[in-house]
């Protein structure tokens, strides 16, 4: 079970699983739950049988998880599965057979399991809204993938692929990324994780008009985070003392030293004849 935000990659984590394992040479499903009416799940993860409803596809359509034998179905967001399809998805993990929608018979599958979520399903199951049987097979092997913002050391990574995935996507050959437009991309605190990572090298990708990707060609939310971060730059730290002698200096040259102007210049600065006789000493300022 993969745990994290949405949009952190959980997918890619799950395909990094698949493609790692004795299974990479046999098909890789991924679904979003969340993402298909209700209505209409049940047969996208199970398939259905020719006649079952009004509508149906003459000779039946497989599913998702009889397209993913002998390789790897990824459910994304499996905490917003309906409770009757838990029942019917247990059965599949228990007994590795799936029955289609108007069908009578079990179909025997070999499928690794990979589910995703960001909500707390263990909650979720202490309050009655997820199944705890169906929770703790799943849960087996827990994952948890932090934001985009708690990882930035991943950034390096992902870009490179993501940069790899939307050449061939535009037909574009951009090599690489120039070092002032990546440290922008590690400075961000990237909301919408891997997938406005991915929505920002598109874009790049799009605007880009040679081999490397420069600032210019960032989105401007980006481009605005980094002048806001140039403007507000820590300059270092000026001691109390450098600044109050070259406040009396700037004093002193404005009204001038003689006995008026010193009397004026103290009460400029809020501080005693006295005091400011005494300072221009110990600073060793030039009247």
């Amino acid at each position: 079970m993969i745990q994290g935000e949405s949009g952190t990659g959980k997918e890619l984590f799950a395909r990094a699983i698949h493609f790692h394992s004795d299974r990479f040479c046999g098909p890789f499903i991924p679904i979003n739950c969340a993402a298909i009416p209700e209505q209409l799940l049940e047969s996208e993860l199970f398939g259905y049988e020719e006649g079952a409803f009004t509508g149906a596809r003459r000779g039946g359509k497989a599913g998702k998880f009889e397209l993913a034998n002998k390789g790897t179905i990824f459910l994304d967001e499996i905490g917003d599965l309906p409770l009757h399809l838990q029942a019917k998805l247990l059965r599949v993990v228990q007994e590795n057979v799936i029955e289609k929608v108007g069908g009578k018979d079990y179909i025997p599958i070999d499928v690794r399991i990979i589910a995703a979520t960001h909500k707390d399903l263990e909650k979720k199951a202490f309050e009655g809204e997820f199944r705890q049987d169906l929770f703790y097979r799943l849960n087996v092997i827990p994952v948890n993938i932090p934001s985009l913002r708690e990882r930035k050391e991943d950034i390096v990574i992902l870009v490179q692929y993501l940069l790899n995935k939307c050449n061939k996507k535009l037909g574009k050959n951009i090599k690489e990324i120039s070092p002032c437009a990546l440290d922008i991309l590690k400075n961000y605190q990237w909301p919408g994780n891997v997938r406005e990572l991915e929505n920002t090298i598109e874009y790049a990708v799009n605007m880009c008009r040679s081999s490397e990707i420069q600032v210019i060609d960032l989105p401007n939310r980006l481009k605005n985070v980094c002048k806001s971060l140039n403007e507000t730059k820590f300059e270092g730290i000026t001691a109390i003392k450098d600044l109050e002698r070259r406040e009396i200096e700037k004093a002193i040259k404005y009204f001038g030293s003689s006995k008026q102007a010193i009397t004026k210049a103290a009460e400029s600065l809020g501080i005693g004849r006295a005091t400011l006789y005494r300072k221009i000493k110990e600073y060793e300022i030039n009247q």
